[in-house]
């Protein structure tokens, strides 16, 4: 008498599994090279998605995608360590009909995704080093407080000449030196409230330039580190160029090395 064997078996097929990727879940869509199985949304943990395919297509070889956005890089590094292969693909990269574009739903992206994913329409992008990534991310923090110190002089500035308080360059030699500082936190120009704005902003102003230090610290140890120091240098020999520059440089480009 024969036992009937219904254990699954997906050895040797690929499944293609296109993700649209959202900070609260993700759609799946997952396809085999005849038949498209389902459509569906799924917390974001790439644990689930990983438990889903393997209990699903037991044996399958995985083939995911996603596109490139705010989720960055994490994802395909966790699946990648998994033993699953993932591609992040550029937007513009994935086929869209008009009819797509006009009726734009996450279960639509995600169809769109596997679908060219199945059709091999997909090439991924360049996925940067964990290292890279984190290095990046310490420069473009320094920028954005550069930003944020810029803004906080412009709202001291304002409030001076809202109350028409003026501290001539004659007067601190430098202006948003340490002297001028003390210049506009020791003016008796302004009333309490007023005086009360001034002196917030100015402490927010410290807080932005000693956070900046730390900053520029760290970034100048980084620069004198191995994989940067001789690029920092041949760098600093173009005129215009120093060293925070070179950095952002080079972070920008993570194929520097």
């Amino acid at each position: 008498m024969k036992i009937k064997n219904n254990t699954l078996n997906f050895t040797g097929q690929d499944i293609f599994v296109g993700i649209d990727v959202h900070k609260k879940s993700w759609m799946i869509t997952i396809l085999t090279e005849d038949i498209e199985h389902k459509t569906f949304s799924m917390s974001p943990q790439s644990s689930n998605l990983i438990s889903y395919l393997r209990r699903t297509f037991p044996q399958g070889h995985y083939i995911c995608a996603y596109e490139a956005g705010f989720s960055g890089y994490w994802l395909q590094q966790e699946l990648t360590n998994k033993g699953i292969r993932c591609i992040i693909v550029n937007p513009a990269d994935v086929p869209q009909r008009d009819k797509d574009r006009r009726n734009k739903t996450d279960k639509v992206d995600s169809r769109r995704i596997a679908k060219a994913l199945r059709n091999g329409q997909l090439e991924g992008i360049y996925v940067p080093k964990t290292e890279d990534i984190e290095n990046r991310s310490l420069v473009r923090t320094r920028q954005a407080m550069v930003k944020n110190q810029t803004r906080c002089k412009n709202r001291i500035k304002s409030l001076l000449y809202l109350y028409g308080v003026e501290i001539t360059e004659e007067q601190v030699q430098s202006y948003w030196s340490g002297n001028y500082i003390r210049k506009l936190e020791a003016t008796g120009l302004l009333g309490p409230a007023a005086k009360t704005s001034l002196m917030i902003l100015i402490e927010e102003l410290k807080n932005i330039k000693d956070l900046l230090c730390r900053l520029e610290m760290q970034i100048r140890e980084l620069s004198r580190s191995q994989g940067y120091i001789d690029k920092v240098e041949l760098l600093k020999t173009v005129p215009g160029v120093g060293l925070i520059t070179a950095m952002i440089l080079l972070t920008e480009n993570y194929r520097h090395q």
